[in-house]
């Protein structure tokens, strides 16, 4: 989910797009005038998903890379429609595939968030940019231990390392991806990883199994979070016994600021919208430019980009 503001060229080149040359001169002419007069201290805000297949999930047999890239194309063409009826029905907007030029466009302007502007603009005359996607990156970047500076902003990635437990209604998310006046430029990220069925029960046993540690850690009363944790742990042991399956989810936030002056307001607004979601929020030390690359939803999962064995990594 991501925040921008808009000055209006957004909202004109959004208008400019869905405008039928057709229509009834009158009904052009409101649609102009509400682009005008409505982009004042507006805050955008929109929504992208992104499926990454692998090979062995569909099927594709060993061969030649064009074969295997062939193969690929033909078998998530046949699964986005499906795809995108769920979405709808999940509650979304009508899904639309982003077209190649679309996405370099998109990624271009998250490195550069002054762009954005000016690529509205050439849209709204019908002239929209055609970024290729070598080009698509920062021109010039610099990472520090807890920033990262890139094309004349600087961001700074957050990660969800606790989620509060207890009950969490549907709508324990709506200060964290909301507009924010004091960081109207961010990006909240939310990762989902099926684990693989033949090590899904091994994984709930071990969940299962440190509960039960922490429960019996303490003598006399149980500790009620360490209870709700056995019971939460135990529940899922037993619905994934059922045939459920089991999902690994990662949070990440990203803020982005184009004056440096407007960073520590902006990540204090971060930090207190996450804890009222009952997230831990802390920054991604070390490891900026790649986690603000992960959050541009371009299909790189944190996993494969860690130095950590995986041996070491699924037993700590």
């Amino acid at each position: 989910m991501e925040s921008l503001p808009d000055g209006g060229a957004m909202l004109s080149a959004h208008v400019e797009a869905i405008i039928d040359p057709t229509a009834p001169v009158f009904a052009r002419e409101v649609l102009h005038a509400a682009a005008r007069e409505l982009p004042q201290g507006v805050t955008s805000s929109i929504g992208y998903v992104s499926v990454t297949f692998s090979e062995k999930g569909l099927g594709i047999a060993p061969g030649s890379s064009e074969q295997r890239a062939q193969a690929a194309k033909d078998e998530i063409g046949r699964r986005l429609p499906e795809l995108s009826v769920q979405l709808n029905l999940a509650g979304a907007a009508t899904a639309t595939p982003l077209a190649a030029y679309e996405l370099t466009q998109r990624i271009k302007e998250g490195y550069n968030p002054l762009l954005a502007i000016r690529h509205a603009e050439m849209s709204a005359d019908g002239d929209p940019p055609r970024i290729e996607w070598d080009d698509c990156g920062p021109t010039s970047a610099t990472e520090r231990y807890g920033q990262y500076r890139h094309d004349g902003a600087i961001s700074v990635t957050y990660e969800a390392l606790k989620i509060r437990s207890g009950t969490h209604t549907d709508r324990v998310l709506e200060r964290l991806v909301a507009p924010m006046r004091e960081a109207p430029r961010k990006r909240v990220t939310f990762i989902y990883l099926p684990t693989d069925e033949g090590e899904a029960g091994e994984v709930l046993d071990r969940d299962v199994k440190a509960s039960i540690n922490r429960a019996n850690r303490r003598k006399g009363v149980v500790h009620a979070q360490d209870q709700a944790a056995l019971n939460n742990a135990q529940a899922a042991a037993t619905d994934e016994a059922a045939g459920a399956g089991v999902v690994d989810i990662s949070v990440l936030v990203t803020v982005t600021v184009t004056e440096p002056s407007e960073l520590p307001k902006a990540c204090t607004a971060v930090e207190r919208a996450g804890r009222s979601s009952r997230f831990t929020l802390d920054k991604v030390y070390g490891g900026q430019a790649a986690s603000f690359a992960i959050c541009l939803g371009l299909g790189l999962a944190p996993a494969d980009l860690s130095a950590v064995p995986d041996l070491l990594r699924d037993h700590t």
